[in-house]
Formats: C-alpha cells, sequence, structure tokens
C-alpha cells in the first residue's frame, strides 16, 4: 500500500510542475499578447501565433488539472521571494522607454526561468541541434540572435543605469 502512495504522490509531484510550467509559460506569452505597445508595434500574424499558443497552453492545463483531480494536492507555486522580484520588475513607476520595459522583462524572466531549471524558456528561445564528428546530438538553448538581443536588453539598462547616476550626482536646486 505504500508503495502505492509514493508512485501516487510522485505522479501528482510531476503534474503540479508541469502545470505550473505551462501556467508560467502563459502568462509570460499574455503578459506580450496584451502588452498595448506589443499590439501597436507588431504584426497582427505575431498577436494571433502569441495567442494561439496561449489556447494550446490553456488546452493542456485543463487536460492536466482533470489528471491531478484524484490525486494529492501538491503546491509547486513559486518561491515567496521569486514573486516579490516579480512585483518590483513590474512596478508602478512609469516607464518612459517602453522597448527598454519590455526587453528588460523579458531577459529577467526568461534568464530567471532558465536559472531555476524550468522548461519553458526553451520553446521561447531558439534551440539549435548539432551533431558532433561522433554523432553525438547536441543541443544549443540559445542563438547568435538571442545573444545579441541579450546584449542589447544588457545595453539598454546599462545606459538607464547611467542615466539615474547623472541624475543622482547632480544638484537639481
Amino acid at each position: 500500500m505504500g508503495s502505492y502512495r509514493h508512485r501516487e504522490i510522485r505522479r501528482a509531484r510531476a503534474l503540479s510542475i508541469a502545470e505550473d510550467e505551462r501556467l508560467k509559460h502563459r502568462t509570460f506569452l499574455k503578459d506580450y499578447a496584451n502588452d498595448s505597445h506589443v499590439k501597436d508595434n507588431f504584426s497582427q500574424e505575431f498577436i494571433a501565433d502569441l495567442n494561439s499558443q496561449i489556447s494550446k497552453l490553456t488546452k493542456e492545463i485543463a487536460r492536466i488539472r482533470v489528471l491531478q483531480k484524484e490525486l494529492p494536492k501538491i503546491d509547486a507555486e513559486a518561491t515567496t521571494m521569486m514573486r516579490e522580484a516579480a512585483a518590483h520588475l513590474t512596478s508602478t513607476a512609469p516607464v518612459v522607454d517602453q522597448w527598454m520595459r519590455l526587453a528588460f522583462a523579458y531577459e529577467w524572466r526568461v534568464a530567471s526561468a532558465a536559472a531555476h531549471g524550468r522548461s519553458w524558456p526553451v520553446f521561447v528561445r531558439k534551440t539549435e541541434k548539432t551533431k558532433t564528428a561522433d554523432g553525438e546530438l547536441r543541443s544549443f538553448t540559445t542563438s547568435a540572435g538571442e545573444l545579441g538581443r541579450s546584449v542589447g536588453a544588457a545595453t539598454l539598462m546599462t545606459s538607464e543605469a547611467w542615466r539615474l547616476w547623472d541624475l543622482r550626482r547632480i544638484n537639481h536646486l
């Protein structure tokens, strides 16, 4: 009986993590699909693609929740620290440069998710596969374009940090 209970708990844990992965991925996509700056500056085809992915994730979440009904409830939510960091990132302070806001949010969330072992970033960032001379398959979870965008986001943030430094060091009286 104990072995069955352990299998049930492992299954519940795996489904809870799978659900949380899809919830975080869907939230990430929804934030961009619903952002007014994104809507104004990206093609309708791009927005439709985001919404299509959101719809697929919603269906997967519903399917997982059906499977979870018979199992013990397992909490796989993000820690309090992560929630507080996300709240800080999306603070109500006015942001003048919307591109910087989007770039910083993208890099922070995708890098944070990858650093915490989440799987959804591989669906957001391009993954390249190659074979070695021995025929072994190797995966790269980024591309030159992604690295360029990351450097661009870091440059925007560094520029903003210098701007804020200049504002602090100048006497405005």
